[in-house]
């Protein structure tokens, strides 16, 4: 599987983190507590924030928590074929963290509560351990997930985008340069021109700053010509190396083009002229080419002599505000309804519905998520 890369330095240590504990639980000889053990005691793994600050709260439940994660992680891939992402992990973690806030860390005082009060919302292992599990079994798999803020609704991203900042190459000015778009001609001062004909005996062409859409042959005839080093420039037949130009001792001006190709059993010789201050090229054959024959001059751009010209990189970045809503239900019971099914049926009909409801809201993400996709 390839490998996962994250924005964030603290989601990646938490996929290193997790990655180590897979990789040594793997081998079924070890138990959760020597896998805790050894990662631990590793000073080459780091051991994430978000993970020690959860443990220091949880002192004693040290491994309930790590197996909690580890079984989430088993229940992910199971039911979705591949390990679970860090950035999950991360988000489950501070869930878990959220589920373990008591009054001081949310900063709520009480007039019958003091420091040593017993505090009312009292800490329970439990409540980590269910919703780590529960955040990983219910994940989407093709979303992705930001780490839950303890203190606010609101979750950002900030999305850097590089950009060209020249009309050069394949590019326009503030054009994007990232993922698909990167790797049209940009920096390299080689350029392939694309020559052309009316009668398959003189061919000419411009060497200019800017292609045409996609291509890497037609240049657009508004952009401006360009300077070109002598005796660099090659003339190109089908592919192949036919004919190039011979510097004359000086670095511009006009330089002569000379060379010759076979095509099939016919010898044909090449000769014309490239202008190294415009970028103009004409050469001649004799005799006429075959119609459909691919003539293309390489030249190389002479950014010494025209570095006005010399392309320029740029980057803007883009922030996304990501709201989180309280999502409600209701369920009602009376006490003698819930007598007669624990009587008669064996259940607990509170934890049945809270069940229900759990099962609705995690179907509805995932139905809403695709509706949106």
């Amino acid at each position: 599987m390839p490998e996962r890369i994250y924005a964030s330095a603290n989601t990646a240590v938490i996929g290193e983190y997790f990655a180590a504990a897979q990789a040594r639980l793997a081998d079924g000889a070890k138990t959760a507590k020597d896998v805790f053990d050894s990662v631990n005691q590793d000073n080459a793994i780091a051991t994430p924030k978000v993970l020690d600050d959860l443990l220091g709260k949880l002192n004693g439940f040290e491994l309930q928590v790590f197996d909690s994660v580890m079984g989430g992680a088993e229940s992910y891939r199971a039911a979705h074929g591949c390990d679970a992402p860090a950035d999950l992990i991360e988000q489950a973690l501070h869930n878990a963290l959220s589920s373990q806030m008591g009054l001081k860390d949310l900063n709520i005082r009480l007039d019958s509560a003091t420091e040593s009060h017993m505090d009312a919302y009292s800490l329970q292992p439990n409540r980590a351990i269910v919703s780590i599990m529960s955040a990983m079994a219910e994940a989407i798999p093709f979303a992705g997930y930001f780490p839950a803020d303890i203190k606010s609704n609101e979750a950002k991203s900030l999305i850097l985008h590089n950009r060209a900042k020249s009309n050069w190459g394949g590019y326009s000015d503030g054009g994007a340069i990232d993922g698909a778009f990167n790797g049209q001609p940009y920096m390299m001062a080689n350029r392939l021109i694309g020559l052309t004909t009316s009668n398959q005996t003189n061919y000419t062409g411009t060497a200019r700053s800017q292609y045409l859409g996609d291509s890497r042959l037609n240049v657009d005839p508004a952009s401006p010509a360009l300077k070109l080093m002598a005796g660099r420039t090659q003339i190109l037949v089908n592919g192949f190396y036919a004919a190039a130009d011979m510097r004359n001792g000086s670095i511009s001006g006009v330089t002569s083009i000379s060379g010759g190709t076979l095509i099939g059993s016919t010898q044909y010789a090449i000769s014309g002229t490239v202008n190294n201050d415009t970028g103009a090229i004409a050469i001649a054959f004799a005799p006429a080419l075959p119609n459909n024959t691919q003539v293309v001059a390489e030249v190389i751009i002479d950014y010494e002599r025209d570095p006005d010209k010399i392309p320029s990189f740029g980057f803007e970045v883009e922030a996304y505000a990501y709201m989180a809503c309280g999502m409600r239900a209701m369920t009602e019971l009376t006490i003698d309804s819930q007598s007669q099914v624990r009587n008669e049926m064996n259940l607990d009909p509170a934890s049945n519905s809270l069940f229900s409801l759990r099962t609705q809201l995690t179907n509805e993400n995932h139905y809403y998520a695709l509706q949106l996709g």
